[in-house]
């Protein structure tokens, strides 16, 4: 039993059972009460991976607490120093829990050899889950009680769930704390509407991950990124496309998941994509992809940026004002991802994209052309090129790289190979179409009865076959 519920993971059969006992407790009790329970949940849920992390995310919500309070209180410049101090204590506990393990070598090498330690020392220190997530809600709402945006709010348990809600504990959305105190403060009722919807999310969200990203994962081949010299142009280009269908479908399936489950509790969670594969440039993409991450970084680093250099130098033309707000936020965002070299590069590229595109409309003299189907492939495949240091170190880059210049025939393309991975990107696409179709995320909905049943029961026959082949793998935003 214990087993059962340990490490729990949304696509595990343990997180469903737990999550249908929250739900029997939470519509059990009086509606008073109902918070208190999602918190309880959060903790317990946080407690099945280690009980310390639960301890680290109480105490961090306490700390959080009391920063908004002091920073509401005070006025003038000691207002703009305790939310310095909140920020620098916020990012201190992220640099400390991700990127000690790795520099605490180098570290502690350099404190022995100056003789301030006896012997070379090693701590374990475990990530907690869902840090990345939950530091960046801290400094949103820190932040927003700066600028008077919202009050402070008085309720510790209310910031304690905000900040630990387990729907979107592991990895998201990224949401505000406004939006997020609104509907605990509303009276949440679950219709049939709502019911309806909600599990849509959830069957949609477990497609995306098992029979989409899970399957690709499972038939890349070997060693195709670890030596990339060792396979052709054709290898590479195909099979890193996949993988990059496979980490969109990861990502989504685990915001469907979690949007889902909210859902039933009468919570509605952020979106985090809109069909990112059909954008049509760099800016773009990234207003469609990770949308609750791109808005924050938008809100508290692009923006302040973009308005210091506007108060040195107003002109819209002027390319310091152009280019380094897009570089400062997409390095922060290569830097929250993971404190390596590969990650840097990753976000100075994107950066780099963002800046030439905000210089080319700045400069242009003519109209834009018309959007073709053209600029939307041109696109996708620029980015999945320069996207290889988010997978790859930076050796395994510059030979991916190296190897996409080295015509061939394909070496790894069979029936037996591909077959399942096209199945894969055609369903994902699909999904997609059907949303921009309709311009509605649940437009399955508005499919013919007849033939939502049979692509719901087709939906299920193929998840029950892969859980049956297959364990569903941890997800890759979990990392992070």
């Amino acid at each position: 039993m214990v087993q059962f519920f340990s490490s729990l993971s949304i696509t595990s059969t343990g997180f469903f059972v737990f999550a249908l006992i929250i739900f029997g407790i939470y519509y059990l009790v009086p509606k008073k009460a109902q918070n208190l329970v999602l918190l309880l949940a959060s903790y317990v849920f946080c407690v099945t991976w280690a009980w310390d992390f639960a301890a680290v995310l109480i105490g961090f919500s306490v700390v959080n607490y009391f920063f908004a309070l002091k920073i509401s209180a005070a006025i003038d410049k000691s207002r703009l120093r305790w939310l310095w101090v909140g920020i620098v204590l916020n990012v201190g506990v992220l640099l400390f829990y991700k990127y000690f393990d790795q520099t605490q070598y180098f570290l502690f090498k350099a404190l022995f050899r100056l003789g301030l330690i006896p012997a070379q020392m090693e701590l374990r220190i475990l990530q907690p889950i869902g840090i990345s997530f939950y530091v960046l809600q801290a400094i949103s709402y820190l932040v927003d009680v700066h600028r008077r945006q919202i009050p402070a709010n008085r309720n510790l348990l209310e910031v304690s769930l905000y900040l630990s809600y387990f729907p979107k504990l592991m990895a998201g959305p990224i949401e505000r704390a406004q939006n997020f105190f609104d509907q605990l403060h509303a009276n949440r009722v679950v219709d049939n509407q709502q019911v309806t919807d909600s599990l849509l999310r959830i069957f949609v969200g477990l497609c995306r991950k098992i029979l989409i990203a899970d399957t690709i994962a499972q038939l890349l081949p070997s060693g195709l990124f670890a030596n990339p010299l060792v396979f052709s142009f054709s290898d590479l280009i195909f099979w890193w496309f996949v993988s990059g269908i496979m980490i969109y479908n990861d990502f989504a399936g685990y915001t469907g998941i979690a949007r889902g489950i909210s859902g039933l509790f009468g919570i509605q969670l952020s979106p985090n994509f809109e069909q990112p594969f059909f954008s049509t440039g760099f800016l773009d993409f990234w207003n469609r992809w990770h949308m609750s991450l791109s808005n924050w970084l938008r809100d508290y680093v692009y923006l302040p940026v973009s308005r210091a250099m506007l108060r040195r130098n107003p002109s819209g033309r002027y390319l310091p004002n152009l280019i380094i707000p897009p570089l400062v936020t997409m390095i922060v965002s290569g830097i929250w991802h993971g404190a390596t070299l590969h990650f840097i590069l990753w976000g100075f590229m994107n950066g780099l994209l963002q800046a030439w595109e905000r210089v080319d409309k700045a400069f242009r003299k003519s109209a834009p052309p018309p959007v073709s189907r053209w600029a939307v492939v041109g696109t996708i495949l620029v980015l999945l090129l320069i996207n290889a240091p988010f997978r790859l170190d930076i050796p395994q880059t510059f030979a991916f790289w190296t190897g996409i210049f080295r015509w061939g025939p394909f070496q790894t393309f069979t029936a037996a190979s591909t077959l399942k991975p096209l199945f894969a990107v055609a369903l994902s696409f699909y999904l997609d179409w059907k949303h921009l179709a309709t311009r509605d995320e649940l437009g399955l909905l508005r499919l013919p009865k007849r033939t939502q049943i049979f692509l719901l029961a087709a939906g299920m026959f193929l998840l029950f076959l892969a859980t049956r082949q297959q364990i569903a793998a941890p997800f890759i935003y979990q990392e992070f």
